[in-house]
């Protein structure tokens, strides 16, 4: 108990000398106001219908960013027509964007989620220059406009051979199905 008595003595006359020790300075603050990056007029890719027949190789069928598209190899026969995704971005002039994507995704059997077709060598393009997904670099984009600037966006869908194929609507939407991905930021 004596122990406690001269520390609480010694805080208490250290007390009055702090109270008295006073600087003050500014803080200055700093803001920054941008308008927001805006995407909209998001559309999917569409490669048509299909057809197989049971002896068809399968491969690789091309949806490219422009819209075309190609069955390779696959003898698969499309029908309808191929239409390239896309989305369209709405920024403040001069802004650098940053995009980077994931070069893969899948589409699942609406039926059945367990059955899923690979979507690979995803691409976009915007004003003819095109880029792949998945690239080690991001792509910037400067921009010197407010109007929205558009991309179109392809991919290759990896078709199973015809003995082992399963009809339906296979979609990234469906249980099972993986989206394509994009990151975008801008500074």
């Amino acid at each position: 108990m004596k122990k406690s008595i001269p520390m609480a003595i010694a805080l208490a006359s250290t007390l009055p000398l702090l109270a008295y020790a006073q600087e003050q300075t500014d803080v200055g603050a700093v803001v920054s106001l941008n308008q927001s990056i805006i995407v909209n007029n998001v559309t999917s890719l569409d490669f048509g219908t299909l057809q197989f027949q049971v002896n068809a190789l399968g491969g690789v069928v091309t949806l490219n960013t422009d819209g075309s598209g190609d069955v390779g190899t696959s003898e698969y026969i499309q029908s309808g027509s191929f239409q390239a995704g896309g989305f369209d971005l709405a920024m403040e002039a001069g802004e650098t964007v940053i995009i980077s994507c994931l070069s893969q995704a899948n589409v699942a059997l609406d039926t059945d989620s367990s059955l899923v077709l690979d979507l690979n060598n995803v691409k976009y393009s915007q004003n003819g220059i095109e880029s792949t997904c998945g690239a080690l670099i991001p792509t910037f984009l400067a921009t010197t406009t407010t109007a929205p600037v558009s991309f179109s966006i392809g991919a290759d869908l990896n078709v199973s051979d015809g003995a082992l194929a399963v009809a339906g609507s296979y979609s990234t939407s469906n249980a099972g199905g993986t989206p394509i991905s994009f990151t975008i930021s801008y500074n």
